[in-house]
């Protein structure tokens, strides 16, 4: 006896769930028109580095989550702060990443009210994180022209916000506090920034005279008010 087409089980068919939306959006990965070739003008420049990411204590899944964590802050606290993250230019760097943000960005957003607004953000993360978990963050800010090379980013200005992030009392004075975050700020942009008024308080900066290999500088340590010397 034959069956029908219409006697026969039906087919089941496997139907794909969509792709969950990311948590975060990357800036984009390709340069943006902007910085294809040498800036006339100066433009705001941070670099950020996550504290102690090589600790042996952190195995390849801690050193996932402590980067996806801080793309979100990133993007987060941009939003937070009126800086169009999908503006800027973004490079990788393993354990941090350096940012460029376009030239009609104020650069003193960059100090106030981001360095607050990733504050929150890091407390509100790291409230129940375990050790190897919990996100520290090194940030140098700068102000300066840069080019990309087609390869990546470089330039005098450049070297400058490196060697600020990378210096020895910079790294010992995160170190000798519980802080969540420090900043390093240029001398040149604290200093217009400061000239400039309005709503920043230069008295939450203190100086902290830097040196890396032949750089010799002075920059303004910034710390979370709990975290900063009484008087």
């Amino acid at each position: 006896m034959s069956i029908s087409r219409h006697d026969q089980p039906p087919v089941l068919q496997t139907v794909r769930p969509p792709d969950p939306a990311p948590a975060w959006t990357a800036a984009p990965a390709e340069p943006v028109t902007w910085i294809t070739s040498p800036l006339a003008v100066a433009v705001p420049l941070m670099a950020v580095d996550i504290a102690a990411f090589g600790d042996p204590m952190r195995d390849g899944d801690a050193q996932a989550h402590l980067r996806r964590t801080l793309y979100e802050h990133l993007a987060e606290s941009f939003a937070l702060t009126q800086v169009p993250w999908q503006e800027c230019y973004l490079e990788d760097r393993g354990d941090g990443a350096v940012i460029v943000a376009p030239a009609q960005v104020d650069p003193a957003y960059l100090l106030d009210p981001f360095a607050h607004h990733m504050t929150a953000l890091l407390r509100r993360s790291n409230r129940l994180a375990s050790r190897a978990g919990r996100l520290r963050l090194r940030v140098a800010v700068h102000t300066g022209r840069v080019r990309h090379d087609g390869r990546g980013l470089l330039g005098h200005d450049l070297i400058h916000l490196f060697r600020m992030l990378e210096a020895a009392a910079f790294k010992r004075a995160l170190d000798a506090c519980d802080a969540d975050m420090g900043m390093i700020v240029s001398d040149p942009l604290y200093a217009d920034t400061r000239a400039r008024g309005g709503l920043f308080n230069p008295d939450a900066y203190r100086p902290l005279e830097l040196r890396h290999k032949r750089t010799r500088a002075r920059g303004w340590l910034w710390l979370p008010p709990a975290f900063r010397p009484a008087g």
